[in-house]
């Protein structure tokens, strides 16, 4: 369950994503805000939108790494597959909680890209990955969070360092994260409206 400082907490966050203007800014804020509530080291932000063809793609829009980083604004577009994170939870709309990137079991239809950590240095552990959806139910993008700490404002040294401090993400992670996802949903397809 959310605990009553958590709920007023997301209530200003409601306020606060409903307020702001800008869509960059907006899309960095809704990734700031689920770090934070939830501890996570990384976030990021897709959005589903049509692709080119008519078919419907993934545009990975926001990526923030440390506690630091407001994130780099992306416009990078990936197929929509359930065989990604992003995409499995786009396609089922299920949020998807893992322990280990590196040991999701074969049986799953989704595997982890390492590319990220290759080319960074970067251990990617646990993982919480949860649908936006719009007023309608229907889903316009996916949240995805890297690695839970004990405290949002530690820096992760190595990726030695990050198997030693990251825990998995719980039940109340997933739950703030479905609700912040609803919020972050409708206020962006009120800025598509105005």
């Amino acid at each position: 369950r959310i605990a009553r400082g958590e709920s007023e907490r997301l209530l200003q966050i409601g306020l606060a994503l409903s307020a702001e203007r800008d869509v960059t800014k907006l899309q960095q804020t809704i990734v700031r805000n689920a770090r934070q509530l939830t501890r996570s080291d990384s976030g990021s932000l897709y959005l589903l939108e049509e692709g080119e063809n008519g078919e419907r793609v993934l545009r990975f829009a926001v990526a923030q790494t440390g506690p630091k980083d407001n994130g780099a604004h992306l416009g990078a577009v990936l197929p929509l597959s359930r065989t990604s994170i992003s995409g499995y939870v786009a396609l089922s709309g299920e949020t998807v909680r893992i322990d280990d990137a590196y040991a999701i079991p074969e049986d799953e239809e989704y595997r982890f890209n390492p590319s990220f950590d290759r080319a960074n240095g970067y251990r990617t552990k646990s993982v919480l990955a949860a649908p936006m959806r719009d007023h309608e139910n229907a889903i316009v993008g996916v949240i995805m969070l890297i690695n839970r700490k004990p405290e949002f404002d530690l820096t992760l040294k190595s990726p030695e360092h990050t198997e030693s401090v990251v825990t998995a993400f719980n039940e109340r992670d997933e739950h703030v994260l479905l609700s912040l996802a609803s919020q972050a949903g409708v206020a962006l397809e009120n800025k598509a409206l105005l």
